[in-house]
C-alpha cells in the first residue's frame, strides 16, 4: 500500500510539473524593448530588445538580443533577426536607403551566480531587409590592443549618419567613438566625453552632439559639439541642466536638449544661443524625437516601478506643450516619429523587480494628430 501511494504521489507531482511548465510557456513574452526606428520610406519599423533589465541603468541582457521588424502597411507578425547578439540591442538603424538594418548590442551579463560583467563582446550586426540574412558583424573586444576598443565599456546608445554611413556608439564607462560602416573600422574617438549616453548626428551630417548624463548630486557637464567628419570638438555649452537626451531639428539649425530634472532647452546648432528652460515634468527626460517637418517635438519621461512614463508634444515655434498623451507607458526607453509625421512610436520595458507582478515590454504606436493609441506591439 505504501509503495502504491508513493508511486501515485510521484506520478501526480510529475503531471503537475508538466502542466505548470506548459502553462508557463504560453505566457506572453514581455521582455523589454530598448530602441526603435522607422525605415526612410516609413514602410518598416524596427525595434531592438533583450531579456534582462538592469534595475539602475535600463534594459540589459543575458545573451538574447533580438531585432523585431514590422511592416507598417500590414502590422502582421514581425520578422525576428538574431545573430548571436551578446545582450540587449541598444541601438537600431536603417542604412543603404532602408535595404539594411544595423543593430548594436552590449556585452553586459547580470550579476548571476558564476557570471561576471564582461566587455568582451559588444557588437554591431547588419541584416538585409529583403530576406533577413546577416550581412556584417563587428565585435568590440575590451581586451583588444587596439586603442579604439580598450576600455570601451557597455553600449548605451547609437546614432547613424545615412549618407556618410557612420555609426556613433556611446558607452557606459567608456569613450564614445564613430565607426565607418563602409570599411567596418573605427574612424575616430570623441575625446573628453567619456560615458556619453546620448549621441546625435545632425540631418545634414556635419555635426555630432554628445550629452553626458549625470545624477543630480554630481557636477554639471556641458553638452559637446563635434565635427561629424573628423570628430574634432567644435563647441561646448553649459546650459545649467544635467543633459540626458537630445535631438536635431530637420534643418539642422536647432538642438533640443532634455534634462534629468525634467526640463527642455532649445539651442542653436552653433551653440551660441539657448532658450529659457521649459519645465515639462518633474521626472528625468528619457527620450526626445523631432518631427520630420520640425513643427513639434515628442518628449518622454522616465518611468520606474509604479511610476509610469508620460509623453508630451511641444510646439517648436511657441515652445509650449500642445498635447499630453493620455496613454502612459511602463518605462519609456526610446521615441521615434514616422517620416510622414503621422505616427509616434515608443519602445518601453521594465525590470521584474520594479514590477513584482511581471516584467513589461513592448512598442506602442500613437496617431500624432489626435494622440490616440492605435496599437501595441509585443
Amino acid at each position: 500500500m505504501t509503495i502504491r501511494f508513493v508511486f501515485r504521489f510521484l506520478v501526480t507531482a510529475i503531471i503537475l510539473m508538466v502542466v505548470a511548465g506548459c502553462t508557463a510557456s504560453t505566457k506572453p513574452d514581455l521582455q523589454p524593448f530598448c530602441c526603435v526606428c522607422f525605415s526612410p520610406d516609413g514602410k518598416l519599423l524596427a525595434a531592438g530588445r533583450g531579456t534582462y533589465l538592469h534595475p539602475m541603468n535600463g534594459p540589459r541582457g543575458t545573451g538574447k538580443g533580438e531585432v523585431f521588424v514590422w511592416s507598417t502597411e500590414t502590422w502582421a507578425e514581425p520578422r525576428v533577426l538574431r545573430n548571436d547578439l551578446t545582450s540587449d540591442v541598444r541601438g537600431v538603424a536603417f542604412r543603404d536607403g532602408g535595404r539594411e538594418i544595423l543593430a548594436a548590442s552590449d556585452a553586459y551579463l547580470p550579476d548571476l551566480p558564476g557570471s561576471t560583467p564582461s566587455r568582451d563582446g559588444n557588437r554591431i550586426s547588419s541584416w538585409s531587409t529583403e530576406d533577413g540574412k546577416v550581412k556584417d558583424t563587428i565585435v568590440f573586444r575590451d581586451t583588444s590592443e587596439d586603442k579604439f576598443f580598450t576600455g570601451v565599456g557597455f553600449v548605451q546608445q547609437t546614432a547613424h549618419a545615412q549618407k556618410a554611413n557612420l555609426l556613433a556608439v556611446a558607452f557606459l564607462g567608456g569613450r564614445p567613438f564613430v565607426v565607418d560602416m563602409n570599411t567596418g573600422k573605427p574612424k575616430y574617438i570623441l575625446e573628453g566625453h567619456e560615458s556619453s549616453t546620448c549621441l546625435v548626428f545632425s540631418p545634414d551630417e556635419k555635426l555630432l552632439v554628445s550629452c553626458l548624463r549625470r545624477n543630480k548630486n554630481q557636477p554639471l557637464r556641458p553638452i559637446k559639439l563635434f565635427a561629424a567628419d573628423s570628430g574634432k570638438a567644435v563647441a561646448e555649452l553649459d546650459i545649467g541642466i544635467h543633459a540626458s537626451q537630445a535631438a536635431f531639428s530637420p534643418d539642422s539649425t536647432r538642438v533640443v536638449v532634455g534634462s534629468m530634472e525634467g526640463d527642455v532647452v532649445f539651442v542653436t546648432s552653433d551653440f551660441k544661443k539657448a532658450s529659457e528652460r521649459i519645465r515639462v515634468a518633474e521626472k528625468p527626460i528619457a527620450s526626445i524625437a523631432y518631427s520630420p517637418k520640425g513643427d513639434f517635438v515628442a518628449v518622454g519621461t522616465r518611468g520606474w516601478g509604479t511610476t509610469r512614463s508620460r509623453i508630451y508634444l511641444l510646439d517648436t515655434t511657441t515652445e509650449k506643450i500642445i498635447k499630453t498623451l493620455t496613454e502612459e507607458v511602463p518605462s519609456l526607453q526610446a521615441l521615434t516619429v514616422s517620416p510622414d509625421g503621422k505616427l509616434l512610436v515608443g519602445a518601453y520595458g521594465t525590470h521584474e523587480s520594479a514590477n513584482k507582478e511581471k516584467p513589461e515590454g513592448g512598442v506602442k504606436v500613437w496617431e500624432t494628430a489626435s494622440g490616440k493609441l492605435l496599437r501595441e506591439l509585443k
